[in-house]
């Protein structure tokens, strides 16, 4: 007993000696007492930060004790500073400081922490980019079968960062992120790039024209359909296949809308926006809603902070912003601009980087953020996957559960990194008017991406009379650990199995999503 109260004292000796060396480090060592929890005027204390957790003393058989190693994890500052843990902020860190909370980890073979890493070399951090040591570490990590990394790695060869530029390897990568190496009728398309906005806009408009004369030619095939379902239904039974049932899990929506800002002009849309958004995701998809008006950054930031804590890998989550935002000229950054925002003052500013950093520590399943503010277009960034048309509802139904299979991080934006319009759609914003009316009219199992393009077809005609070139974006969030997923949006009543209708001429028919 003697030996072993020596052994502790020793070892916790040499703790503190260790601890004692970090404060020429970087980290930030924890002084909160247990129990601490950020309060009103403490809005930092829900920031994402890496945190290097202490180690623990451990008892392997009687009189031999040892520590164990220091563990990283991503979590909120209170939280780290609870644990007595220390700790990097990503906007105010540097590479040496990043590195040291993930390197050890990713070196013993980790493929999270080999994700990270790479993550760091990849956003440089106070020093240039490396983008070669980037894909290294994604490669490690994408190896093993880690889908964010072989999203990374496909990124980096889809724009030749570190790497020679291929898309044959980007696509690659992005399949097997996707798990989608057979399916050779689903496609990889890259999102819209502000550069290429006035092509955009005249593409959006001829396809909105295509689909009204193809939604005529849909509604004389359907009266022609109707006419003979009722001639074969004596024939034919319907049956739904109970083992199609689709996993969906529980919908959830943080809803956002600023109008009264005390040191920015005042918006006229945003508040009614977020009204009607909230009850049309309640009364007609079943959302769970969370509803903030005029909010200040506190306000915003422990909202996003319990969703963090509550929600599960059975939930999805819908964040939806309306309001100002502002754009970072030196670093090319947007942000959401609560109403204690100042125009001469980063303080009460929401970045991208800490949006995105909170939904890379959520556990939910699928989170599509909807942003309808000025640059807000600067939060996304890379390629995913489309449905081809035509395909059979059979190979549907199967990207359907590849899809609620793997994790997503998207994001629908109202525009690019430009302003976009705060009216134009009545009582809503342009942007939030055909979002309202796009999700009002669906009747079925719509994918966000299917969303996007109705979304930004109906913007376009209507910016267009205002002579004004507005084009949404949907993408990928970069850094938040998307999958490949997606997001999809069920309306209450809207069946979640596939059903076959009949046989005709021995060719099966088949319904599905309604």
């Amino acid at each position: 007993m003697q030996n072993l109260f020596k052994s502790l004292i020793l070892l916790l000796t040499l703790a503190i000696l260790v601890n004692g060396c970090s404060t020429e480090s970087p980290l930030v060592k924890s002084v909160a007492s247990p129990g601490h929890v950020p309060s009103s005027g403490d809005a930092d204390g829900f920031l994402i930060v890496d945190c290097l957790l202490p180690s623990q003393v451990r008892q392997l058989e009687p009189g031999t004790i040892s520590l164990t190693q220091r563990r990283p994890i991503k979590t909120s500052i209170s939280d780290c500073e609870i644990r007595g843990g220390e700790y990097v902020v990503q906007d105010r860190s540097d590479y040496a400081a990043a590195l040291k909370v993930w390197l050890a980890k990713a070196k013993a073979g980790d493929p999270k922490a080999q994700t990270y890493v790479g993550e760091i070399y990849e956003k440089g951090l106070g020093v240039p980019p490396d983008y070669e040591k980037a894909a290294q570490w994604y490669q490690k990590a994408a190896a093993q079968g880690y889908a964010s990394a072989q999203m990374d790695l496909g990124f980096l060869y889809e724009r030749g960062l570190g790497v020679k530029q291929d898309s044959a390897m980007a696509e690659k990568w992005y399949r097997q992120a996707a798990e989608l190496t057979e399916e050779a009728d689903i496609e990889l398309v890259a999102p819209t790039q502000s550069s290429n906005e006035s092509e955009e806009v005249a593409r959006l408009r001829q396809e909105l024209e295509q689909t009204k004369q193809k939604v005529a030619e849909l509604q004389n095939k359907l009266q022609m359909h109707e006419r003979g379902a009722k001639r074969r239904h004596s024939k034919n039974k319907r049956r739904e296949t109970g083992s199609n049932k689709l996993p969906l899990g529980t919908y959830h929506a943080l809803i956002i809308g600023n109008n009264q800002y005390q040191h920015l002009s005042k918006l006229k849309t945003a508040v009614n926006d977020a009204k009607v958004v909230d009850e049309l995701l309640r009364t007609r998809y079943g959302y769970k809603t969370t509803v903030l008006l005029n909010a200040n950054r506190y306000q915003i930031l422990n909202a996003l902070n319990q969703l963090r804590q509550r929600l599960t890998e059975k939930d999805n989550l819908l964040i939806y912003y309306g309001g100002h935002g502002e754009l970072d000229e030196v670093n090319q950054r947007g942000h959401w601009l609560a109403v204690d925002a100042e125009p001469d003052s980063t303080a009460n500013w929401i970045s991208n980087i800490t949006i995105t950093d909170i939904l890379n520590t959520m556990s939910s399943k699928h989170i599509l953020v909807v942003s309808d503010s000025c640059y807000s277009g600067t939060m996304t960034r890379s390629s995913l996957t489309r449905l081809e048309a035509g395909m059979t509802p059979e190979k549907h139904l199967k990207w359907i559960k590849k899809m609620l299979k793997k994790q997503s991080r998207t994001a629908l934006t109202s525009g690019g990194i430009k302003p976009v319009l705060d009216t134009g759609g009545g009582q809503h914003s342009i942007f939030a008017k055909a979002f309202i009316d796009t999700l009002e009219n669906n009747t079925e199992i719509m994918a966000a991406y299917k969303v996007y393009r109705q979304v930004a077809a109906l913007v376009n005609d209507a910016a267009a009379a205002t002579r004004f070139d507005q084009v949404p974006e949907y993408a990928p969030i970069r850094y938040a650990k998307h999958e490949a997923g997606e997001f999809f949006f069920v309306p209450k009543g809207a069946s979640t199995k596939i059903a076959v209708l009949g046989t005709d001429a021995g060719v099966q028919t088949f319904r599905f999503g309604l």
